[in-house]
């Protein structure tokens, strides 16, 4: 009967080492799983890190470029100005230019009347 019961027990003992290898096995499939689905999360954050890095080097880049538009602006205006404030002064030049030619336009033609007119008999025939 000893005999028996130690079998029996002996039995059920290697039934519950088999159910607990069982549990262990599904456990560390389990984990497996956990990890392959860390290892692709990781990989995911780390790919979205490197857009983010990406992206904010374009958008560096893109300051960049906007500042060196606005210096070319601000340049552009300033040759604008420069250029607006020359006009008044080419435009009085050119009104004293056309003053001085009327001047002696006038001039001429007073000479001109002031002179003799030749005598009949030197003018050449």
């Amino acid at each position: 009967v000893s005999t028996a019961a130690t079998t029996a027990s002996t039995e059920a003992s290697s039934v519950n080492i088999e159910e607990s290898s069982a549990s262990t096995a599904a456990s560390s499939a389990s984990i497996a799983v956990s990890w392959v689905s860390t290892a692709a999360t990781t990989e995911s954050t780390a790919a979205s890190l490197e857009n983010i890095v990406e992206s904010s080097e374009s958008t560096a880049a893109m300051k960049e470029n906007t500042a060196e538009m606005m210096a070319s602006t601000v340049a552009s205006l300033a040759n604008t100005l420069v250029s607006s404030a020359s006009k008044p002064v080419s435009s009085v030049s050119t009104l004293v230019n056309l003053g001085n030619m009327q001047e002696t336009r006038e001039k001429t033609l007073e000479m001109t009347e002031s002179t003799p007119a030749m005598p009949a008999s030197t003018a050449p025939a």
